[in-house]
């Protein structure tokens, strides 16, 4: 699993993921303010599917790591972000409770099967236009 990195709020990468979670059925930042919506939905997706938007399997930990760095990419504290070290601190603390039951990501979170996924473009890491499953 690779780490790419967090696309500007503008990308359409952002309308990517809105159009997935809406798909998903997310409800957005689950008991919290939703200050950062997109961070929210890209996490849901991660958590109910056990993958990125590019079709890479992805664990509790880097779904969680994944989370904090959208926070803090569009907070104006950056890394030093409160908001983004307490909410790494609650999905965290929550993935912990999920793996000592034995649930791993994509284990019967999702009301939708996993994918499609768009695969990435030949030679970049960027999404291909059209989706198709991983």
């Amino acid at each position: 699993m690779r780490f790419y990195p967090v696309p500007p709020r503008e990308s359409p990468y952002w309308d990517w993921v809105r159009l997935k979670a809406v798909a998903l059925g997310s409800d957005g930042c689950t008991g919290a303010p939703d200050f950062y919506l997109d961070a929210c939905y890209e996490h849901d997706i991660h958590w109910r599917t056990g993958f990125t938007l590019m079709g890479d399997p992805i664990s509790y930990a880097r779904a969680n790591t994944r989370f904090r760095k959208v926070i803090q990419s569009r907070s104006a504290f950056g890394r030093f972000s409160p908001m983004a070290w307490w909410r790494y601190w609650a999905v965290t603390w929550v993935s912990r409770q999920r793996i000592r039951r034995g649930e791993t990501p994509g284990s019967g979170f999702s009301p939708v099967a996993p994918g499609p996924y768009p695969t990435r473009s030949p030679g970049t890491d960027a999404p291909s236009d059209g989706p198709q499953s991983p």
